[in-house]
């Protein structure tokens, strides 16, 4: 499995797009911006078959619409998030200023785990950040992606509507006491991180920020 980053979007997301050497098919995590995203299919020839959301911030979810458009893509986002994709006020796009083209096809994950492209995915709901806050961990490949949950040495914001302290705190002591060390995390801003770093330095996990 490969993952690539393509930093994108007015406040530099993360987004990662998955694949491997059988076929042209690919996943995209949190797409920022389409046109950013899709330059990067075009020169790999990759086809997006899946859009996973961490979240559904819009910052995370820009791209997601015009991606879905071009590939026909499939949408996966928690049903306490879906809210979101289909509205610019609820995903707080209209709050920080910025044009969301809102997304009416999509895909709920009713389940722990979902298979695409081939790949296992384990989906593990972490509320905190958002209400729909989910950690995709690809356990065959000691692989997560993490979102606006866990960053490097830290965590994202849980002031906006629907955020809660008590709730990511939870969320990341849960999901770093139970998963394999050697896991990278692949975060939603900045450098990614692996578990067994986080354990060792988180600022919640380590309860030096409480």
């Amino acid at each position: 499995m490969i993952v690539e980053q393509v930093v994108c979007g007015p406040i530099s997301v993360n987004s990662y797009v998955v694949f491997n050497h059988q076929d042209g098919d690919c996943l995209v995590v949190d797409p920022g911006d389409a046109d950013a995203v899709e330059r990067f299919l075009t020169a790999n020839g990759l086809n997006c078959t899946d859009i996973l959301l961490t979240h559904g911030h819009f910052d995370h979810i820009l791209g997601a619409k015009g991606i879905q458009d071009r590939y026909r893509s499939r949408i996966h986002i928690h049903p306490e998030d879906a809210v979101m994709l289909s509205s610019s006020k609820d995903c707080f796009a209209d709050y920080f200023g910025f044009h969301y083209e809102p997304v009416d096809d999509f895909d709920t994950i009713d389940k722990d785990n979902l298979t695409v492209i081939g790949l296992q995915i384990e989906v593990q709901h972490t509320p905190g950040h958002s209400p729909g806050s989910v950690i995709y961990t690809f356990k065959d490949e000691n692989v997560a992606f993490c979102g606006d949950t866990i960053f490097y040495h830290g965590f994202g914001r849980y002031d906006l509507p629907g955020g809660s302290y008590r709730n990511i705190s939870a969320s990341i002591k849960r999901f770093l006491k139970e998963a394999d060390p050697e896991t990278t995390l692949y975060t939603g801003h900045g450098i990614h991180t692996t578990v067994k770093e986080e354990q060792r330095s988180n600022l919640i996990f380590s309860e030096v920020y409480y």
